[in-house]
């Protein structure tokens, strides 16, 4: 009898802030230089789910609306991962 190796799958979806920029106006043939780029965008929440879990998790930014700590956070969860599914 062969034993099935039981796979650790991981889901997870990443929320971003957007990127906030200098310009005069916004559109599809307009092309926005990356100096003009105030504050560039910064990962608000990781929701995930172990597969075979119930309930999701979601780790935040902190209140100064930093992501540092929240990737650090998630590295840890994810390097326990056999299998990583993004969204």
């Amino acid at each position: 009898m062969k034993l099935k190796n039981k796979v650790r799958r991981l889901f997870f979806d990443i929320e971003t802030s957007p990127n906030v920029v200098l310009a005069f106006r916004a559109g599809y043939d307009v092309n926005i230089n990356h100096d003009a780029v105030i504050q560039e965008r910064k990962i608000i929440c990781i929701g995930y789910k172990w597969e075979g879990d119930k309930g999701v998790n979601v780790i935040r930014w902190d209140k100064n609306q930093d992501d540092k700590v929240l990737l650090i956070e998630f590295s840890k969860v994810a390097n326990e991962a056999d299998e990583l599914i993004a969204h």
